[in-house]
């Protein structure tokens, strides 16, 4: 099992990822024949802050 957090920060954002894996392996016979078996699971959060942002025109609207 394999649990991760990573968070990055450029500029006016901010990004963190969570996530988690897990693998396991089932023999299936007397031969010791094995059956692979894998989940991933992840959550990704964004955080603008817009009082940050660097702005060309602050009069033109586009």
């Amino acid at each position: 099992m394999l649990l991760l957090k990573k968070t990055l920060e450029i500029g006016p954002s901010s990004e963190t990822y969570i996530g988690g894996n897990y693998a396991h392996q089932l023999v299936v016979n007397r031969k010791g024949d094995k059956l692979a078996l894998g989940l991933k699971a992840g959550v990704r959060f964004l955080n603008i802050d817009w009082s940050k942002g660097l702005y060309r025109d602050e009069g033109d609207i586009f």
